[in-house]
């Protein structure tokens, strides 16, 4: 595969995550909702949605890290990084650092849902007071980094889907 071709595959990985994380972040607030509300209908509903989704990211995750090999990256965030840094177009810094912006964002709606749903409703006082994470290029330069790939914070909330009394049996 030409340089060129690369390049615009691990372009539309990414962007396809990024409308991923976008639609899953609606649906892990529509779970907190779900929670909070004690709605098991409208929660069954939503943890299918997310089973959905976390398939989908799992696939476009899988894409990039093959595209990641192939350029000759180790594969993950630190691929990606350097892969970017090796590219260096300024749209797809961007999209990238806004797609392991969203990440944090996903594993603090995640921290939410985990409290919510171990502790129940009056917990949410208590998630109501902790700090979202912050967000921009400084944050991501403060500790971006050590978070967990994206591929394996698709894989934990897959596994506390399954962790769900009401999720439905099968992929």
């Amino acid at each position: 595969m030409e340089q060129a071709q690369l390049v615009s595959a691990f372009k539309a990985t990414v962007q396809a995550s990024l409308h991923g994380l976008e639609t899953l972040e609606s649906t892990l607030e529509a779970e907190r909702a779900a929670l909070t509300g004690r709605d098991p209908t409208a929660l069954e509903t939503v943890v299918k949605e997310k089973i959905a989704l976390l398939q989908q990211l799992q696939h476009s995750v899988q894409a990039r890290d093959r595209l990641l090999k192939t350029a000759g990256f180790v594969t993950g965030n630190p691929g990606g990084d350097a892969f970017v840094a090796a590219v260096n177009e300024p749209q797809l810094t961007d999209d990238w650092s806004t797609l392991l912006e969203r990440a944090i964002r996903i594993a603090h709606a995640q921290v939410v849902r985990r409290v919510l749903g171990q502790r129940g409703v009056g917990a949410q006082h208590e998630v109501a007071h902790h700090r979202a994470p912050a967000s921009g290029h400084g944050a991501r330069q403060a500790g971006v980094q050590e978070l967990l790939p994206l591929q394996q914070v698709v894989e934990i909330l897959g596994k506390q889907v399954g962790d769900h009394p009401s999720r439905p049996d099968g992929p």
